[in-house]
Parts: C-alpha cells; sequence; structure tokens
C-alpha cells in the first residue's frame, strides 16, 4: 500500500469544519486531531476508519498534501495505457499511410471515413501516451511533469480525440 513520504509535515490548515466535512463529529477526536495534527497522526486515524466516500476524500488529501509512494497497481495502469498508446498510433499511422498512397482507395468515401477516424485515433491515442506527463507538478502521481498550460492543452486535445 501507499505510505506518506512526509510524515511529520505539519497540517496547520485542518480546521473542526474540514474533520466534519469527513463526518468526524466526536469533538474530543477533533480537539485531538488539532493539537499538531502531522501527516503520520493522520494517516493513523485514516487507517482506523471504515470505508466510505468521505474516508476516500480524505485519502485523496493525505496523498495530495503528505506525499505518498505510488502504488505499484498505479503505474501498472499508466504503463498499460502508454503502451496499448503506442501501438493504437502506430496502427492509425499504418493505415493513414497506405490510404493516402492508394489512389483508387483515397477516391472511396468509405476510406475517406477511415482515414478521419484515424487522424482523430492518432490524437487520442497519444493523450493515453501523455497521459501523466502533462500534468501540473503539484499534483501527485506518477512521471508528473507539466503546468497548468500543459494539462488545460492535454484536455483539449482529450476533448478533441
Amino acid at each position: 500500500g501507499e505510505t506518506v513520504s512526509e510524515p511529520n509535515k505539519q497540517l496547520d490548515w485542518f480546521t473542526a469544519g474540514v474533520f466534519k466535512t469527513y463526518g468526524v463529529t466526536d469533538e474530543d477526536t477533533i480537539s485531538f486531531l488539532q493539537q499538531g495534527l502531522t501527516c503520520g497522526l493522520f494517516e493513523s486515524y485514516l487507517g482506523g476508519l471504515p470505508g466510505g466516500t468521505e474516508v476516500c476524500f480524505a485519502n485523496q488529501i493525505r496523498r495530495d498534501y503528505c506525499g505518498c509512494s505510488v502504488h505499484e497497481k498505479y503505474k501498472a495502469l499508466v504503463w498499460a495505457a502508454r503502451v496499448s498508446g503506442v501501438v493504437s498510433v502506430v496502427s492509425s499511422i499504418v493505415i493513414i499511410q497506405s490510404i493516402l498512397w492508394n489512389l483508387k482507395l483515397r477516391g472511396l468515401v468509405y476510406h475517406q471515413l477511415v482515414l478521419g477516424l484515424c487522424a482523430f485515433d492518432v490524437v487520442s491515442s497519444l493523450n493515453y501516451v501523455t497521459q501523466t506527463f502533462l500534468l501540473p507538478k503539484s499534483s501527485s502521481g506518477y512521471q508528473v511533469y507539466g503546468n497548468e498550460a500543459t494539462c488545460t492543452l492535454q484536455g483539449f486535445f482529450f476533448q478533441l480525440g
């Protein structure tokens, strides 16, 4: 599983309202957690809670602010998408090339439609190849190198493809 990489980092921004948002209403627990709350203490507290939407959201907060090691399954999913994206890009380029080089095929409506589909498939598949690269560095994730502008650009091409 994941563990926080900064267990001693202070979470000063947590308030009673934030805890109540996560479904924590016990005043003793809230006052305990607000006294010098660190990422390590927050993680141990989350480990004792039953599952639910509030806990999932709190875990996302933990990953974003405390920094966590990336789970191996997440890495595998990222690489599976990248590999399938590369295969799709190469396949679409081969189809595009075969249609464009054959004058007879270029004139048929069916192949013109396939050409258009393949062009947009290249754009869409490139999004899978670059999925985490273009996310902002401030987001926690695997191989995140981008900024807000690259994230917006990727969103545009994701909608286009």
